[in-house]
């Protein structure tokens, strides 16, 4: 069985769900997030470390 969440606090997004979770056992599955400002802008562009 597959379900898919989307929490209300992280938004709904475009195409996609915020976590799969796969009931053959227990298998999540978590998109990455994006950071936006209030306006609706990326936080921290180009500002990733590895």
């Amino acid at each position: 069985m597959i379900t898919r969440i989307n929490p209300p606090e992280l938004g709904t997004p475009p195409g996609y769900s915020q976590i799969v979770e796969v009931t053959a056992g227990r298998i999540i599955f978590i998109a990455g997030q994006t950071a936006l400002d209030r306006d609706g802008n990326v936080v921290g562009r180009n500002d990733f470390a590895i």
